[in-house]
């Protein structure tokens, strides 16, 4: 939620004519960007590569397919991407997520991820919150707050110095840990494996936990614990969840606006020259095209159509959020901001600003995806004129 107020305050301060000097606030967006000289203030960058070669003295945001940073940040960092690598210091916070990601750099205070992937070779001075399909902590990291960690597939090493939560399907144990608390389905215990507080833990194979060295005390938890257990990990796994599908979300909207500026803002227009229309069109989309799926596949020459369809269909649904966000950042950005000739810190923050709020905020994703398609499906009835020709 912070990162969602930044923007707001930042937003507020632009609509109010408060904007930052240049030396405050850097925005860069394209297909490659390369920052090569320190940055004094704030850097909000979207692009396809992105590597950071010099230092940023404020926060750094950054989205896109690739993300390097090769330099210390001053402040925070906020990335989301395709393949996201860490490689220096960030000196507070950074929140990350991406499809593979790797920290070999330190983190001054808390570092919370979601990825596909995910691998951690520096320190952490504060918490560590981790959400992801396969996740290693190496020999080398050390996290001195508490960790909370769920995925699908965990190799612990390293030292975790605060207490630990661990949920995941296999692990392989090896780290030296204050205290542990975990619930897993497939345990592997690797020689130095040393936990010197409280041991807690829920596992189908207890005997392995056997093989660690605990300084207190063990529980093998039952009954009433395991479901409440239960219930906590299913709210720190959906707390994950959504962190990743907000920063994604950001990285999407903001590459495929770049990517197709123009087409956004014709299609902005169909939707403000024709508001309820894309409503009714939308909302018929989304209600017939299953009965006209179904139709397709209940005759043998209409099955390779009704493929098409439904790979279009599930389409529409998975990244729902993004073309709304996208469609709805053109039409206000061609409406009340200059539209192409609009700052890029300007569109930069609608983008953002709409793709967190749909994101976050429940059936609002839905009613936009009205909107949003119907103007699309408009368009395109339109063979890409903004006006209906018939008029």
């Amino acid at each position: 939620m912070r990162i969602l107020f930044r923007f707001l305050a930042l937003w507020a301060a632009c609509t109010l004519g408060v904007v930052p000097s240049v030396s405050a606030l850097h925005v860069a967006g394209g297909e490659t960007v390369f920052v090569s000289e320190a940055l004094e203030g704030d850097a909000y960058i979207s692009a396809g590569l992105t590597r950071v070669f010099a230092r940023v003295w404020g926060d750094l945001i950054a989205a896109g397919g690739t993300v390097t940073i090769d330099a210390a940040i001053e402040e925070s960092l906020y990335v989301a991407g395709g393949d996201i690598s860490i490689e220096r210091d960030v000196k507070r916070d950074a929140f990350v997520a991406g499809g593979t990601v790797r920290v070999s750099g330190d983190i001054g205070d808390d570092l919370r991820i979601a990825g596909g992937t995910v691998t951690i070779g520096g320190d952490i001075a504060g918490d560590l919150i981790i959400s992801g399909g396969t996740i290693r902590l190496l020999p080398e990291a050390v996290i001195m707050g508490d960790a909370l960690i769920s995925g699908g597939t965990v190799e612990l090493y390293g030292e975790i110095r605060g207490a630990t939560k661990l949920r995941a399907a296999t692990v392989a144990l090896g780290a030296t840990l204050d205290s542990l608390d975990i619930d897993v389905g497939s345990l592997f215990v690797e020689d130095g494996a040393e936990i010197t507080g409280d041991l807690v833990y829920r596992s189908r194979h207890l005997d392995e936990l056997e093989a660690i060295t605990v300084g207190e005390s063990r529980y093998i938890a039952s009954g009433a614990s395991i479901r409440e257990h239960a219930v906590d990990t299913a709210w720190w796994v959906a707390r994950g969840l959504v962190t990743y599908q907000i920063l994604v979300t950001i990285a999407l909207s903001l590459i495929l606006f770049f990517v197709w500026q123009g087409g956004v803002y014709r299609i902005g227009s169909v939707l403000g020259g024709a508001a309820w229309r894309s409503f009714w069109t939308g909302l018929l989309y989304f209600a017939a095209m299953p009965v006209l799926i179904l139709l397709l596949f209940a005759t043998v020459i209409g099955i390779p159509v009704g493929l098409f369809a439904l790979f279009v269909y599930i389409f529409s649904f998975v990244f729902a959020k993004v073309v709304s966000a996208v469609t709805i950042s053109g039409w206000i950005l061609g409406r009340y901001l200059g539209g192409e000739e609009a700052a890029v810190w300007m569109k930069l923050l609608v983008v953002i600003v709409l793709a967190i709020a749909l994101a976050i905020l429940p059936f609002v994703d839905l009613l936009f995806a009205f909107f949003a398609f119907g103007a699309v499906i408009l368009f395109l009835l339109r063979g890409g004129q903004t006006q209906d020709s018939r008029a």
